[in-house]
């Protein structure tokens, strides 16, 4: 057996003069205690207390609630670093805690290196840290890896991609640059001749002759049957309800059959003609009861009188008929005639001239003559009616 005292004497029993007593032997069991460098396990949840009971501080102390071992250090219990007594690679799985974990996540050293803690797989990783280097190589040159119509990543050739996505997809002119800076306000980008690669020009130059339908061309509401014409202040296309130079009026002297025709019976001094009738479809001109001619809208125009002349008496006559331009205060053109005199015969005068007029000017055709004449000579035929001397007024293009 061996000699070594494991316990310090409570009570030294064997000093006593005379046989011990079972009192003096119970406080030799309940006061003895660890002998020195030895020391007994306490086994409880609550910390030993030290301080109080001194004789713990050789003690070792299993906590039954996390089950730790501890020892006491001086100053705090401390877990027992038994860790090199434990055979490599011998821990499983099964003997670690999860407490404080979640489903899925990993192990790793906190950022201060003094603990382990759980953390998810995604947060492994800091923004813009991940190395390019670490990924699984693709399958080949120029391949990407994108997700698929079912959320599922893959991978691909790039070129395809954007082959595919360009095809189906709309961008949005937001996000096309001119990345050489060479196109200008306004202007399309266009493949050039060469084929090989993008140039830049304005729609109205990259048009082709003869290529653009007619279908292509904008029209507004209210334009059929119209002509188009560059609008007044120049600056676009508008309808036009005539065609260029299809305006005409007719002004005439007329009256129902054996109507008496005009007489010019003042000579030496100019006399007016008359006209009662108008025909004026495209309302170009305004006939005043002075028979005085307005026409309405500037423009260049044509004018063509005609009126027959008839004498009764025996004596020739000399006529002029006279534009005359009542704004403008002035003789336009004349034309001259020459009667020989008699029913027998009949002339015809002809006034021919083209002017430019500003709007609302006014016209008046006179006749000066020698002699007294008669524009015309009644017909008397049937119902049909009289007509006399004439006035068309044409706008020109």
């Amino acid at each position: 057996m061996s000699s070594r005292n494991f316990f310090n004497a409570g009570l030294d029993l064997a000093s006593l003069p005379s046989a011990a007593t079972n009192a003096q032997i119970q406080q030799a069991l309940v006061q003895a205690n660890p002998a020195s460098g030895l020391g007994i396990i306490i086994y409880q949840s609550t910390t030993p207390d030290v301080a109080t009971y001194t004789e713990y501080a050789t003690f070792l102390w299993i906590n039954t609630t996390t089950g730790e071992l501890k020892y006491w250090n001086g100053t705090s219990w401390q877990l027992v670093s038994g860790f090199a007594t434990i055979a490599d690679a011998s821990v499983t799985v099964a003997k670690l805690s999860p407490t404080g974990g979640a489903a899925l996540q990993l192990i790793r050293i906190n950022a201060g290196g003094t603990a382990f803690e759980f953390v998810n797989p995604a947060d492994l990783f800091s923004t813009n840290s991940f190395p390019l280097n670490r990924l699984v190589n693709a399958i080949g040159a120029g391949y990407v890896p994108y997700s698929d119509g079912s959320g599922v990543y893959t991978s691909a050739l790039l070129a395809t991609l954007i082959d595919t996505w360009l095809t189906t997809a709309n961008i949005p002119n937001t996000r096309v640059i001119d990345v050489a800076g060479v196109g200008l306000p306004n202007q399309v980008a266009y493949i050039a001749d060469t084929f090989n690669a993008l140039s830049y020009g304005y729609v109205e130059s990259l048009l082709r002759a003869n290529q653009t339908p007619t279908n292509k061309l904008q029209y507004t509401a209210g334009l059929a049957g119209k002509w188009l014409k560059v609008n007044a202040g120049g600056t676009d296309i508008e309808g036009a309800t005539e065609a260029p130079g299809g305006k005409a009026a007719v002004v005439k002297y007329t009256g129902v059959a054996n109507t008496s025709p005009q007489t010019i019976s003042t000579t030496g001094s100019l006399q007016t003609v008359q006209f009662n009738g108008e025909v004026d479809p495209s309302s170009i001109i305004s006939l005043s009861v002075s028979n005085q001619i307005t026409i309405t809208a500037a423009g260049n125009y044509e004018i063509d009188f005609t009126t027959p002349v008839n004498r009764a008496s025996a004596s020739s006559a000399k006529i002029v008929a006279v534009l005359r331009d009542i704004t403008g205060a002035s003789s336009l053109v004349t034309a001259t005639a020459w009667h020989p005199g008699g029913d027998g015969a009949q002339t015809t005068i002809n006034l021919k001239h083209t002017l430019a007029v500003t709007a609302n000017n006014v016209y008046e055709i006179q006749i000066i003559t020698d002699q007294a004449i008669d524009l015309g000579i009644a017909a008397n035929l049937g119902s049909l009616a009289e007509t006399y001397q004439q006035l068309v007024i044409r706008k020109l293009t």
